[in-house]
């Protein structure tokens, strides 16, 4: 697949974003690792449609569970070390035991702006009441994450554009022309596009 635009990792603004998400999902009783990076993605792409920047500037590719960051387990590590964020091992009254990824401390006063925290805030009302199976469905209704194979980076370009149920293939390589062109016209996406998406990620 062509190659598609992409960010530099702003390291700062990754761990903050993580540690907000986690501090404020600290009573929902869904909050794991799948919630955290769904919600990470869809505040990157409600900031990229209105912004033309992620927040964090992660790339993230398609999993069998929906968009996650790329090299994740790496990422994690860096955020244990800089103790963004810490994983407490609990056990669920279903029978299992899960990880959990709590907040490592407060988040640095400068490290997200105004409109950061109002993306981030969107997303954790907008799957407020989901669980773990409810936002990974939700992920793979994502036109995007249809475009891209297993491993593959997710274009930032068609993010946020969805159907009722997966799109079949003529869909996923009318999805891929589209990136391509935007790619190509040096356009972030088309103005109809960036109305269409922000309706869907504005709660």
């Amino acid at each position: 697949m062509e190659a598609k635009i992409s960010f530099p990792l702003e390291w700062g603004k990754l761990a903050a974003a993580v540690s907000y998400l986690t501090e404020r999902s600290r009573n929902d009783e869904h909050f794991g690792f799948a919630k955290l990076v769904k919600m990470l993605y869809y505040a990157d792409c409600a900031a990229y449609i209105r912004t033309g920047r992620p927040i964090t500037g992660v790339t993230y590719v398609h999993m069998p569970h929906g968009p996650y960051p790329d090299d994740w387990q790496a990422i994690l590590q860096r955020l244990e070390d800089k103790q963004a964020i810490k994983i407490l091992k609990e056990y669920v009254p279903k029978g299992y035991w899960r990880r959990r990824p709590v907040s490592g401390g407060p988040v640095a006063a400068d490290a997200l702006d105004e409109k950061e925290q109002v993306f981030l805030d969107e997303q954790l009302r907008r799957f407020a009441d989901f669980s773990t199976t409810q936002i990974e469905e939700y992920s793979q209704d994502e036109l995007a994450w249809h475009v891209a194979q297993q491993g593959e980076a997710i274009p930032y370009e068609l993010c946020g554009i969805r159907r009722p149920g997966p799109p079949d293939e003529e869909t996923i390589a009318r999805g891929r022309r589209i990136a391509k062109r935007i790619r190509e016209e040096g356009r972030r996406v088309s103005r109809v596009l960036v109305e269409r998406d922000e309706t869907l990620l504005r709660s």
